[in-house]
């Protein structure tokens, strides 16, 4: 069954205040096609109501130049279900529209700030699951 068995994983560590809200960072070019199965977000500090950073997964296609589709939105940010609690793992919500990403397309994480954004000394620490195969 497509490997489902056989997750792979891709990591990206935010450990610098980056300038700037709306920046992208570019994940992996996939060598075949995949399934997203999860992904997770883990904060160094506690998030509040006015300082918040917030990472969603996006397919830049093959050209890696424009989104194409958010295969997990935003995980984190300054509403109260969404805040990060510090050294805890919380889970993105996969969006099945868009969680099948075809060989040779580009994987970017969208980094945004809300309020405040960048807390001093914070760290993330992203992971995304994926398997080989489409539908897997």
């Amino acid at each position: 069954m497509f490997g489902s068995e056989n997750v792979h994983s891709v990591t990206l560590v935010i450990d610098a205040d980056p300038g700037g809200s709306d920046e992208i960072f570019y994940l992996r070019k996939m060598p075949k096609a995949v399934t997203i199965k999860n992904a997770y977000m883990v904060s160094e500090q506690t998030q509040n109501a006015g300082t918040a950073v917030k990472l969603q997964l996006e397919n830049w296609g093959t050209a890696g130049t424009a989104a194409a589709g958010t295969p997990v939105v935003y995980v984190g940010g300054t509403a109260s279900a969404s805040r990060l609690t510090a050294r805890t793992p919380s889970a993105g919500s996969v969006n099945a529209s868009y969680d099948d990403v075809a060989a040779g397309e580009w994987l970017v994480v969208r980094y945004a700030e809300e309020g405040a954004g960048w807390i001093a000394n914070d760290r993330f620490t992203y992971q995304v699951d994926y398997v080989f195969g489409l539908g897997a």
